[in-house]
C-alpha cells in the first residue's frame, strides 16, 4: 500500500499535529478565560493612540466616546448595549497629554499648555491642569483653580491654592462637584474638601491630616464624599526596603467629615486567581455606597493569557464592607490594564497598552454585555497560536536534558558491534531488549532530570497526578515500541535503526506533551 513507504515519518508527524492541536486548544481556554464569575469578556470599543483615559458623557440612552487616534479625536455613540450608533472623526492635532471634554454639544481639548474649544482650535486659555467630569469642566492655572461652564464658555476663578505643591483631585458625584486638595508635609499631608454650590461659589467642607510613615511617598490619593462622610484612598511608595526593590502600601480611610484627624487602614487585596497579594496598585478610583465602599484600580496579578503565564497588569474592584474585603477581576488580558473606569452602574472601561496603539475596552456584570461578548474572537485566535508557537520554541531542548536517558543503551549497541558484531548484525533479540531496558531504566532513574518541580506546576491537571511521571514515560514507551515494531518489519530494518527510532519516537513524544512546559 502507499503509506507502506511513507508511514515512518507520517506517524510522527501526526504525533506532532495532535500534540500542537492539543496544546493550541489548551492555550485557546486560556486566552479567553473570564476575568471572574458574573463578568463578561472584554468587548472592544475602539483604539487610541494616547495613554489618557478617555472621555466618557453618558445619556440617558447611551454614551459618547472620546479618544484620540492617529491623526483625529474620534466620537463614537453607543446606545446602553454597547451597540455603535455612529461615529465622527474630529481632524484635530493632539499631543502626547491632551485630553477632552465632549458632551455632544461643546468640545473641548487640550495640549500640555493650553485649552482649545471645538473643531477649529480655538485657544480658550493656557493651563497647567484639566479636569473634565460628567457636567463640569476645571483647570489648573498657576495655583489658582477656574471652573469653565460648557455652556457659555464662561470661566470664573473658584479657588486659589495655598501651597504651590498641592495636588488636585477633582470628583463628580450625584451631590454635585467636589474637589480634593492635598499638601504633603514632612511627616504628615493636608488635605481640604470643597464643595461647589449652585452658583459655582466653593464652600469647604472639612480640613484633615493624616500620617505619612518614614520612608514612604504619597504616589496617589483618590476619594469620595457621600453625604457627611468621607472616603479616602493612599497609595504610598517606599523606595528603600530591606530588599532592595520598591515597596508598596495602600491605606484606606471612611469618617465622618466633621474632625481633623484621619484614622487610615492598611488594606491588602488577596489575588483572586493567584498566590499572595495583587501588586502595584495604580489608577485608584473609590466609590462610597450604603455598604461600605469600593476601589476600582490596576494591579499585578496573576493571569493565564500570557506567554508564560506571568502575571501581568489588569483591572480589579475591590469591595470594603466593615473589615471584610472582596476582590474581583473585571479584565484578563495579556496586555497592560490601566485607566479603568465606572461607566454606569455595573460596566468598566480601561485600555490595554499594546505598543503605539492601545485598545480601549469594557466589561460589565449586566447580561446584555455578557451574552455579547462570548464566542471566540480573531484576537483569541491569534493570542492562541502565539502562546503555543512560543511554547513550542523551548520544547526541543527536551532531548539535551534527556541526554543521560539515550547515551547508555547507545554505547552499549555500540560495545555490541564493536566487539560482538555478529550478534547485532543477525538481530539478536537480546541485544535489542537489553539496549530498551537500559532506555526504559535510565528514564526512570533520571526521569527528575526533566520533571521538576517547576515543569510540574506549569502542567495541565490531566497531565499533572499521582504517579503520572512513570505512566506517561510507559505509555510513550508502549507506543514508540509498537510503531518500532511496525515500520521494523516493512522496513526490514537493523537493531541501530530500530532503536534509534524508538528513541526518537519516545522522545518526540516526551517533547510534544511535555517540552512545552519547560520554561
Amino acid at each position: 500500500m502507499w503509506y507502506k513507504n511513507k508511514s515512518y515519518w507520517i506517524f510522527p508527524l501526526i504525533i506532532l499535529l495532535a500534540g500542537t492541536a492539543l496544546l493550541f486548544f489548551e492555550n485557546l481556554q486560556k486566552v479567553t478565560e473570564l476575568a471572574d464569575e458574573g463578568i463578561s469578556r472584554s468587548w472592544k470599543i475602539g483604539e487610541t493612540s494616547l495613554r489618557t483615559t478617555p472621555f466618557i458623557y453618558e445619556k440617558d440612552d447611551g454614551y459618547i466616546v472620546s479618544y484620540f487616534y492617529e491623526e483625529s479625536l474620534i466620537e463614537r455613540t453607543y446606545d446602553k448595549k454597547w451597540e455603535m450608533q455612529s461615529e465622527r472623526p474630529y481632524a484635530i492635532d493632539y499631543q502626547k497629554f491632551s485630553r477632552v471634554f465632549n458632551n455632544g454639544e461643546t468640545l473641548l481639548y487640550t495640549d500640555s499648555q493650553a485649552l482649545f474649544h471645538g473643531e477649529e482650535g480655538e485657544k480658550l486659555t493656557e493651563i497647567d491642569g484639566f479636569f473634565p467630569t460628567q457636567n463640569h469642566v476645571v483647570y489648573l492655572q498657576e495655583n489658582r483653580l477656574f471652573h469653565l461652564d460648557p455652556d457659555t464658555l464662561q470661566s470664573e476663578n473658584i479657588l486659589e491654592l495655598d501651597n504651590n505643591r498641592a495636588d488636585v483631585h477633582v470628583k463628580e458625584t450625584s451631590a454635585g462637584l467636589h474637589i480634593l486638595t492635598v499638601t504633603p508635609g514632612n511627616s504628615s499631608s493636608d488635605l481640604k474638601v470643597y464643595q461647589m454650590g449652585e452658583q459655582h461659589n466653593l464652600e469647604l467642607l472639612t480640613e484633615k491630616s493624616f500620617p505619612v510613615k518614614s520612608g514612604e511617598t504619597v504616589r496617589e490619593v483618590a476619594f469620595d464624599v457621600q453625604g457627611r462622610n468621607l472616603g479616602l484612598m493612599i497609595g504610598t511608595l517606599q523606595k528603600q526596603s530591606v530588599s532592595g526593590n520598591p515597596k508598596y502600601y495602600y491605606y484606606y480611610a471612611a469618617e465622618d467629615l466633621k474632625g481633623n484627624d484621619l484614622s487610615l487602614h492598611s488594606l491588602e487585596a488577596e489575588d483572586p486567581f493567584g498566590h499572595g497579594s495583587l501588586k502595584e496598585w495604580s489608577n485608584l478610583q473609590l466609590s462610597l455606597n450604603e455598604n461600605g465602599a469600593s476601589v476600582l484600580f490596576a494591579a499585578h496579578g496573576a493571569t493565564r493569557t500570557t506567554y508564560k503565564d506571568t502575571p501581568a497588569f489588569n483591572v480589579y474592584e475591590l469591595k470594603i464592607h466593615e473589615n471584610q474585603v472582596v476582590t474581583t477581576r473585571f479584565s484578563n488580558t495579556p496586555g497592560r490594564s490601566v485607566n479603568p473606569i465606572r461607566v454606569g452602574g455595573e460596566a468598566v472601561l480601561w485600555m490595554d497598552t499594546k505598543g503605539e496603539t492601545n485598545e480601549i475596552n469594557v466589561a460589565s456584570r449586566e447580561e446584555v454585555l455578557i451574552s455579547k461578548a462570548e464566542g471566540y474572537k480573531q484576537a483569541d485566535f491569534i493570542s492562541a497560536l502565539g502562546k503555543t508557537m512560543g511554547m513550542f520554541s523551548y520544547a526541543p531542548f527536551t532531548f539535551f536534558i534527556t541526554f543521560m536517558w539515550y547515551i547508555w543503551p547507545f554505547l552499549f549497541i555500540f560495545l555490541m558491534m564493536g566487539a560482538f558484531g555478529g550478534v547485532v548484525e543477525e538481530g539478536k533479540k537480546w541485544v535489542m531488549h537489553t539496549a530498551l531496558a537500559l532506555y526504559i531504566l535510565s528514564a526512570l532513574l533520571w526521569n527528575d532530570m526533566l520533571f521538576s518541580e517547576k515543569l510540574m506546576s506549569r502542567m495541565p491537571e490531566y497531565l499533572n497526578f499521582q504517579g503520572s511521571t512513570w505512566l506517561l514515560l510507559t505509555v510513550f514507551a508502549v507506543i514508540a515500541y509498537l510503531l518500532m515494531e511496525r515500520e521494523g518489519k516493512w522496513k526490514d530494518w537493523g537493531i541501530p535503526m530500530k532503536f534509534t527510532y524508538f528513541v526518537g519516537i519516545h522522545l518526540l513524544l516526551v517533547t510534544v506533551f511535555i517540552g512545552p512546559y519547560l520554561l
